[in-house]
């Protein structure tokens, strides 16, 4: 069974469940961060804790040096009221965060001896003389460098730093104070980062758990939805899954197979319901054996399937078709009670891109069924003459035989200021001459030739004539693409090798595309326009406002210029409600700095009434005809 709407769900499911390891390196990250940002909040209060105590230890050398003198070091050695009252005055810096506080004196020995001790315990005070042994490099190297050293204390559990501050006397360090800072100083700050750290915590759960959710979510989603989308009987596709494919799928990408089942009701009514069920069943079966993967069957009603066949040409999707029919009434199906001989007949439309939207694709596929029942059924009908009979397409015999005779050609419509009706650009029209020399516009040939070599022909031609007339004179030109030509990847590589040899021209060129409102799948859009922007092509969105599809495109992506559809300028002058639908088109093209072109003015009501509206080009019979001389147009009134 084809899953092609399905499976965008399980490959969103699939990237969710890569996304996994992502966040957990995310949350390690966040982990990481979170220490990177503790570490660094630590030494930023150890710091400025440090800097506050070198203030005082600063003041209290000071003190000392008046008090005693220049060789006050010698004088606390011989005096003991003296150490004792520096001592005293020492114990005065002391606070919760300093856990040990002394001064030691540099013996002729070079060993550290304690001088002052502030410590209040009896068995951890040092003596005065009593030697200090070090466990820490910072003290000689404080003697040496005579500046003040830090070092953390991991071996000792009651410590958290150590500060030496060395005491110099003419050049020579004579005594260094010692600073001790408690442990229980680093718990309290550890402490205040507590929130800190659970911010990174429940932030990095946050984001497993919301992943996990939208996992089990979108599974439950996507079963459920699998479920509504197929025929319980047949386990096909049902006409819910045929809505939804179609929001995302363009018509042209399949061609339409409508078959019935001949004479199905006899069977309900003869052998009863579930004898039915079971023939709708079998010949579901055989017609999937058939069909290729990219093909996609759909019970559309009760005896009807709906076949979307991948676009290989008309002559392969009758040719499956064929199979299809012979496979159906290869055999009879069995029942309890008998066998029975099953038919079908068939409706084929191999060109839907010819139709405006699916529903009336389905008409032409759904005329050829009804041709295929009244001659006999058991049959496949292509009703080809739909086309030519309702859109009164040309044969692509007639586009062959114009260019031989060289009857396609181009004409230069202008396109005027609406304020100073000064010359804007021209719009390049293709044409073609029938035999008897009728002027027959695009709309009513390009549709028949689309998809061929005989309409790259034709693109051909408008690049040339688009190319020279940028050569050879100081203008500017807006030509047509069809929305289904950016897709052409032969197409757009020779639109773009024409215009990029030289850049300046294509500056001065605008793309107008049609747009298509079955085809909302923006993104390819956007890549392939992207190209154009590339050389400086300016792109227009044609008959705008004709239909939901527009604003998505200027919702989604940067566009240029917006033709305003026809339709909206036919009477616009006398009706009330197209006026405010294009001013509302003028404020919003405004406020997004897109420029605006009213087309089809033919009347001078029309005119000032789009003037007045703010629409900042305009062009039509009234103000220019199109001409295949561009310099040959006409302005009916400056």
């Amino acid at each position: 069974m084809n899953m092609r709407f399905l499976v965008n769900y399980g490959r969103t499911f699939t990237i969710l469940l890569l996304l996994f390891p992502f966040l957990g390196v995310s949350a390690s990250y966040l982990y990481l961060q979170y220490e990177e940002t503790k570490k660094d909040i630590v030494e930023i209060v150890q710091d400025n804790i440090l800097n506050k105590k070198h203030e005082l230890l600063d003041i209290y050398v000071k003190h000392l040096r008046r008090e005693f003198g220049e060789d006050f070091i010698r004088v606390l050695q011989n005096s003991e009221k003296a150490r004792n009252q520096a001592e005293k005055e020492l114990s005065l810096m002391k606070n919760s965060e300093v856990q040990y506080l002394y001064l030691l004196y540099i013996d002729d020995k070079n060993h550290l001896r304690y001088l002052l001790d502030t410590t209040e315990g009896i068995n951890e005070k040092g003596e005065f003389k009593q030697r200090f042994i070090p466990q820490k490099s910072i003290w000689e190297k404080a003697q040496q460098k005579m500046l003040p050293e830090v070092t953390a204390q991991k071996e000792i559990d009651k410590l958290w730093i150590s500060m030496a501050y060395p005491i110099v006397i003419d050049k020579k360090t004579v005594a260094l104070l010692g600073i001790d800072f408690s442990h229980q100083e680093y718990i309290k700050i550890n402490k205040t980062l507590i929130p800190l750290e659970h911010i990174y915590l429940y932030s990095a759960i946050f984001i497993i758990v919301m992943l996990i959710s939208a996992m089990v979510q979108l599974w439950i989603y996507y079963t459920h939805r699998k479920k509504s989308f197929i025929d319980p009987l047949t386990g096909m596709f049902n006409r819910q899954y045929l809505n939804e494919l179609m929001k995302k799928y363009s018509i042209d990408s399949f061609q339409i197979l409508l078959m019935d089942l001949d004479y199905f009701k006899k069977v309900n009514d003869l052998y009863g319901h579930d004898a039915g069920d079971e023939v709708l069943r079998t010949v579901s079966r055989r017609i999937q054996s058939v069909i290729r993967k990219d093909d996609i069957l759909i019970r559309y009603g009760g005896e009807e399937f709906l076949l979307l066949i991948s676009s290989e040409g008309r002559e392969a999707a009758v040719g499956l078709a064929e199979r299809i029919r012979q496979k159906v009434n290869a055999d009879p199906v069995s029942l309890e009670d008998c066998q029975l001989n099953i038919t079908l007949s068939m409706g084929l439309n191999p060109f839907p891109d010819c139709s405006k939207n699916f529903d009336q694709a389905f008409k032409i596929a759904d005329q050829g069924l009804y041709k295929a029942k009244s001659l006999g059924r058991d049959r496949v009908e292509v009703y080809d003459e739909v086309y030519e009979e309702v859109n009164g397409l040309q044969k692509t015999y007639d586009v062959k035989e114009a260019l031989a005779l060289e009857n396609i050609y181009c004409v230069f419509q202008p396109i005027f200021d609406t304020k100073t009706l000064e010359l804007d650009k021209y719009e390049l029209l293709i044409r073609m001459k029938d035999t008897k020399g009728n002027v027959i516009k695009p709309a009513q040939f390009l549709p028949a030739i689309r998809y061929t070599q005989v309409y790259i022909k034709l693109v051909h031609i408008v690049l040339e004539q688009a190319y020279e007339a940028l050569s050879n004179n100081d203008i500017r030109l807006s030509i047509n693409l069809d929305l289904q030509d950016l897709f052409d990847d032969e197409l757009l590589e020779l639109f773009l090798d024409t215009f990029s040899q030289d850049l300046s021209l294509a500056q001065r060129l605008t793309v107008e595309i049609l747009e298509h409102e079955e085809r909302l799948d923006l993104e390819p859009i956007s890549e392939r326009l992207a190209k154009l922007w590339e050389l400086g092509i300016k792109v227009a969105i044609d008959d705008f406002g004709s239909g939901y599809a527009s604003y998505q495109y200027i919702l989604n992506m940067k566009i240029d210029i917006l033709k305003i559809d026809g339709s909206l300028i036919e009477n616009i002058h006398e009706n009330k409600s197209a006026q405010k639908i294009v001013k509302s088109i003028q404020t919003l093209a405004s406020e997004l700095g897109i420029e605006t072109v009213a087309e089809h003015i033919e009347t001078k009501e029309q005119f000032e009434c789009v003037k007045d509206l703010g629409v900042n080009y305009v062009q039509g019979y009234y103000l220019g005809r199109a001409s295949s001389d561009f310099t040959d147009t006409f302005l009916v009134e400056q």
